[in-house]
């Protein structure tokens, strides 16, 4: 987030809704997005929302 603000590039919360420089909390990360001058969409994010972590069972132990 250091380089995207000192860059002064414009995020968003969402990836194709308005500029509103927030950054998405819900999966239980951070997500940020925004655009290339060449129309392509970019996302940073901390926490995987593709693959969440397995739950350990007594099995596992």
């Amino acid at each position: 987030m250091a380089r995207i603000r000192a860059r002064g590039i414009e995020y968003r919360s969402t990836p194709h809704g308005p500029v509103d420089m927030a950054i998405n909390t819900q999966q239980g990360g951070r997500i940020v997005y925004w655009n290339e001058p060449d129309g392509h969409v970019w996302e940073a994010l901390t926490e995987s929302y593709a693959r969440q972590p397995q739950k350990r069972t007594e099995d596992d132990a």
